[in-house]
Parts: structure tokens; C-alpha cells; sequence
């Protein structure tokens, strides 16, 4: 939530003192409480709101003074982070840079097929190299290294076909 939203959902002007901040939002809190409104979906959706705007705000008022590193808001997330700078001259969050969110998004049938197959490639190698260690066989061994390159194989060009796909 950008800070000027911030501001009009608390009903307050960009120069409001703390005081004034802190007792508009316990006021809104009291209003739209669940504990006070009951299952009302618009008063809680308000109350998310108002608790989520306060937060914004309380942070960007404690945030380091100019000279110390640049917190803003995010213009991809709008967060209220660090922000770095990227190879092409914009700004935003470190975990908006290290594409950090998009892994927290459930995975699809075929994501989960596919980790599936890789682990048991992978448990494949496993046993494959404790069979070698244990009769010394090294045809297990080959077989050990053909299954764990392919896992990993695997898992390199889906990773890379995610990123070629995601910029």
C-alpha cells in the first residue's frame, strides 16, 4: 500500500502528527473491530485495511534518516523496503530483485510431477552410489552419476526456461 493511500484510509492529511496518526487508527480499529462488528465482510476487509495502513506509515516514520540507506516504497510490490538499484537504473526490494516472492505461489500439476521425478532420480543416485561403496561394482557407479547428472539436468533447464520466461 502506497503511503498516500495510507493517509486517506486513516482519513488523515500527509502532515499529521504522530499523536494524530496513532489516535485515528485506534479509533478506526475500535470501529471496525471483528470483535466488535462479528462476521461483517466489509468491516473486516476495513479493518485489514486500517491495521495494514498503520503499519505502513509507522514504518515509514521510523525509517533512518536521509543520510542512511534508502527505504521507499517498492514500485513493484509496494512495500515499504530497502530498495537497491538494478542493472537497468530502476530501484526495488531485495526480494523483488531476487524474485523471491514468486516461489511462495502454489505449484501446478506438472511442477509437482516434475520435483517428484527428480527426487526419485535423485534417490535412484543415492542408492546407486551406496551400491557401488558396497560391492564396488563400477557400473552402479556409472549408473549413479548418469541418474544424478540427469536429475540435475533437469532441474537446471526448468530453472532456466522460468527465467527466460518470467523477464
Amino acid at each position: 500500500m502506497k503511503p498516500t493511500e495510507c493517509y486517506r484510509v486513516l482519513g488523515l492529511k500527509h502532515d499529521a502528527e504522530p499523536r494524530e496518526l496513532h489516535r485515528a487508527f485506534k479509533r478506526l480499529v475500535l470501529r471496525y473491530h471483528p470483535d466488535r462488528c462479528g462476521d461483517d465482510p466489509v468491516s473486516r476487509a476495513r479493518f485489514c485495511e486500517v491495521t495494514e495502513a498503520y503499519a505502513v506509515l509507522k514504518r515509514l516514520r521510523e525509517r533512518p534518516a536521509p543520510t542512511d540507506e534508502p527505504m521507499d516504497v517498492c514500485p513493484r510490490c509496494d512495500r515499504v523496503e530497502l530498495l537497491f538499484r538494478t542493472l537497468g537504473g530502476g530501484r526495488m526490494c531485495a526480494d523483488c530483485l531476487l524474485n523471491r516472492r514468486r516461489r511462495l505461489l502454489p505449484m501446478t500439476l506438472w511442477e509437482s510431477i516434475r520435483c517428484v521425478g527428480v527426487m526419485a532420480l535423485q534417490a535412484l543416485a543415492l542408492y546407486f552410489i551406496v551400491s557401488t561403496i558396497w560391492t564396488g561394482d563400477l557400473q552402479h557407479g556409472a549408473a549413479a552419476m548418469a541418474c544424478a547428472l540427469g536429475g540435475f539436468g533437469v532441474l537446471a533447464y526448468h530453472a532456466w526456461q522460468a527465467d527466460v520466461v518470467e523477464r
